[in-house]
């Protein structure tokens, strides 16, 4: 299976006609030659959170966003106006980097153009729902998970901070992106989806952990089948966890499967899990059973 193509959707700073470009990219399945770089805004900002005693002070500043959350505002500001509610005295808790987040040492940065992602990846019909990561302007409320609901998106994951795994076909992502709360929205690569401990690896690795998301186009067998035709020995499998959509199966696993196998549309992680020692002897097996006592010295 081919997994999704890599178009990344800024929500801000975005002119009409380039927005009319992405989406057309969507529509036709273009392959990207070149990896674009994920850009937030094109200044660096500054994030505060401000109680609304404090926000009183400030409210006729100019902001690039206003989030009023109840018990707290959240601000996001240009340098030249934080100097402003530096000046006035107001009492602030500055977020520091809340445009940043890492996976699996891919450190990605929405908040300046200096973020670029890795590799490309093929394209994948944009009526087939698949793996995106959405990044929020600040804490997500209960609304903005039901406004991506709306727009066709199953949320799946929280990823600190402010980003959350979806599910989507790829054919919604303007929707998405048109939200006045989504900062970005890029796709899952499957350069995240390998964990660090299974980095240099050579040759056969076993125990490899494998979730799977419970596709009802492949559906788990058929995500299973796919990861055996790359090599893969199933070791064993969880059953059905009610309305839990991922399930974790154990394979053995050839290292060079590795991007293959995270190349599938319903794979959302790989890990590596240590063995476990058992307790084979006779001892042990008492202990085990319960039929042990004080320690008698004679």
């Amino acid at each position: 299976m081919k997994n999704q193509a890599e178009y990344i959707y800024p929500s801000t700073n975005l002119s009409i006609f380039t927005k009319a470009l992405l989406v057309t990219a969507v529509v036709i399945g273009i392959i990207l030659a070149t990896p674009p770089a994920i850009a937030g805004p094109a200044d660096e900002s500054v994030v505060i959170r401000l109680t609304p005693e404090a926000y009183a002070q400030a409210a006729d500043i100019e902001a690039v966003h206003t989030i009023d959350y109840g018990t707290f505002v959240w601000l996001e500001l240009t340098e030249a106006s934080f100097a402003q509610v530096l000046e006035r005295g107001v009492q602030f808790e500055r977020q520091h980097n809340p445009g940043e987040f890492r996976i699996q040492g891919y450190a990605i940065d929405t908040s300046s153009s200096a973020a670029v992602t890795p590799s490309t990846q093929t394209t994948i019909g944009i009526s087939t729902p698949v793996f995106y990561l959405v990044q929020l302007l600040g804490p997500t409320k209960d609304q903005w998970i039901s406004q991506l609901e709306d727009s066709g998106a199953e949320v799946l994951q929280y990823i600190d901070p402010y980003v959350h795994l979806i599910r989507i076909p790829s054919g919604n992502i303007p929707a998405v992106a048109a939200l006045d709360f989504v900062r970005l929205v890029a796709p899952y690569l499957s350069q995240y989806r390998v964990s660090n401990d299974l980095q240099g690896y050579s040759g056969l690795i076993e125990n490899v952990d494998i979730t799977i998301y419970d596709s009802p186009n492949a559906g788990i067998d058929g995500t299973l089948a796919a990861i055996a035709s790359l090599g893969g020995t199933l070791v064993e499998r969880e059953t059905s966890r009610g309305n839990d959509m991922f399930l974790t199966a154990t394979f053995t696993l050839p290292a060079s499967s590795l991007d293959p196998v995270a190349q599938l549309n319903e794979v959302a992680w790989l890990n590596y899990r240590s063995p476990v020692r058992e307790l084979e002897d006779e001892m042990s097996d008492q202990i085990i059973a319960g039929n042990f006592g004080p320690i008698n010295p004679g």
